[in-house]
């Protein structure tokens, strides 16, 4: 949706009064809050033509006008083209320093925005550099397995009182030779293809072992999910229908793998050039709009971006719920804030 230059200043002004807690102006105030820019009549029509646009709206003939969700949508766009640093909101690296796990992250971004927050972590196969097996005593090794990209896991191996030091130097060698640059899914399945061939010419010790050191324990795709700040939502409830809203909010954070999907589906979805309010992979649904209809609580706006960092996880989601007049631009800045501070502490970490 285009429009003229005057029609956006007057659209944003609106919505930032809506969002400072001023539900409806008229274009008496709204003329002198932007310091006589616009007389009141020239105000009247630009708001007429706001509201005939779906844009604004008024409960009633005389009283002063409101945005709609798609008037705060396109306010969102306009953040997320132009959205900068404020000093005088807090800088996020010594927090997160504090709490980098995602539980402490999700507290740390509930607090600073008085709003419910998410943040999800994605844990998928690693590539193998290398694996060490240390002897601990007579029947135990420890696996110590070296990711390609420095990540380092240790996993115990229970071995036979027999094994001697020759064996495990010969399990070594085996185990590396079918792990480098593979997942250790793919290595176990590549020796034991090939061992099934010459099965006779390895010993049970060497084939256990080999075994054990390449046994993956972990899931294939591991999730980490934390909540915080969700009773933060309690404080904008005014009325019936906002607790009903809040009940029918929980109940869907209450089912952990539908509230995961719902979040999957907005981070993977496409949205056209007039429906997508995003940015460098930020996506915003205002006010449970239509575009993913399973997060269609109305009265709830969600903020979401998913990033890469090495210390939490493969792939990590951040995001924000919370009431169609948050502080969008507070919570903008402080998803950018957290993932860029994340992302300068891995790098001196």
């Amino acid at each position: 949706m285009k429009l003229d230059t005057r029609s956006l200043n007057v659209l944003y002004r609106i919505v930032e009064l809506y969002l400072d807690g001023i539900p409806a102006v008229g274009s008496r105030t709204l003329s002198a809050l932007m310091a006589g820019s616009f007389s009141p009549a020239t105000l009247r029509n630009t708001m007429a033509s706001l509201e005939r646009k779906g844009l604004l709206f008024s409960a009633h003939a005389s009283s002063g006008r409101a945005p709609t969700a798609l008037g705060i949508k396109l306010y969102v766009q306009h953040l997320l083209r132009n959205c900068s640093y404020d000093s005088r909101l807090p800088n996020m690296n010594a927090s997160i320093a504090r709490g980098s796990d995602i539980s402490g992250i999700a507290e740390v971004l509930a607090q600073s925005c008085n709003c419910m927050s998410i943040v999800i972590s994605q844990h998928s196969e690693r590539i193998i550099k290398r694996i060490e097996l240390i002897r601990a005593d007579s029947e135990k090794c420890l696996a110590v397995i070296v990711s390609q990209d420095g990540h380092v896991d240790k996993k115990p191996v229970s071995i036979s009182s027999h094994v001697s030091k020759s064996d495990i130097d010969e399990a070594i060698n085996c185990i590396n030779a079918y792990s480098n640059g593979r997942t250790l899914r793919e290595a176990l399945s590549d020796f034991n293809r090939d061992i099934a061939e010459r099965r006779k010419q390895v010993s049970d010790i060497l084939f256990n072992m080999v075994n054990k050191g390449l046994e993956d324990s972990s899931p294939i795709h591991k999730k980490s999910f934390a909540i915080s700040g969700q009773n933060n939502l309690l404080d904008f409830v005014q009325s019936i229908g906002d607790l009903e809203k809040f009940k029918e909010l929980s109940t869907l954070i209450e089912k952990q793998e539908e509230f995961l999907s719902i979040l999957d589906q907005v981070v993977s979805r496409e949205t056209d050039g007039d429906g997508a309010t995003e940015s460098a992979g930020m996506k915003v649904l205002i006010g449970g709009e239509s575009e993913c209809e399973k997060f269609s609580i109305g009265g709830y706006s969600l903020i979401i971006s998913p990033h890469k960092d090495a210390s939490l996880g493969d792939g990590v989601v951040i995001g924000i719920v919370g009431p169609l007049c948050m502080n969008y631009k507070k919570a903008i800045y402080m998803i950018n804030s957290i993932v860029n501070a994340s992302e300068e502490i891995c790098e001196h970490a």
